[in-house]
């Protein structure tokens, strides 16, 4: 019962989020209930046409929801100024809160790394450069 409230909450919150770049939305009570229509629609027929094409979608959301990140990454590399590592490791001091920060970010992202070939965003096991067990 929960996910149908759950489902029902995208499609007005799409069409709020739209009326920020289109003001004439929150104003117009039939142009944002055909929108909300159209964005059901839309993932409604998605949905009908099979699991590869969920699929598929499911790969283009997640670049396009990850693709800020990154180039908020990028262009802070080019916008740096300091060194980025320096409250973990002090000049001549021990390594060891370095160790303490770069050794999780080492298991998080094997971790997310193994868990994008388990769910298949990776289209064959042989592309990839680490064999996991079993496959």
């Amino acid at each position: 019962m929960a996910s149908r409230f759950d489902l029902a909450i995208y499609p007005v919150l799409f069409v709020e989020f739209s009326s920020y770049f289109m003001p004439s939305l929150a104003n117009n009570f039939w142009l944002s209930w055909a929108l909300g229509v159209t964005f059901i629609w839309i993932f409604s027929g998605m949905n009908m046409l099979g699991s590869s094409v969920v699929g598929n979608s499911v790969k283009m959301f997640l670049f396009i929801v990850l693709l800020p990140f990154l180039l908020i990454i990028v262009i802070g590399v080019f916008q740096m100024d300091k060194n980025p590592v320096s409250p973990f490791k002090v000049p001549g001091g021990p390594i060891v809160p370095y160790v303490l920060f770069v050794v999780p970010a080492l298991v998080i992202a094997t971790a997310v790394y193994f868990t994008v070939l388990d769910e298949g965003l990776v289209a064959d096991v042989g592309q990839c450069p680490v064999r996991l067990v079993g496959h």
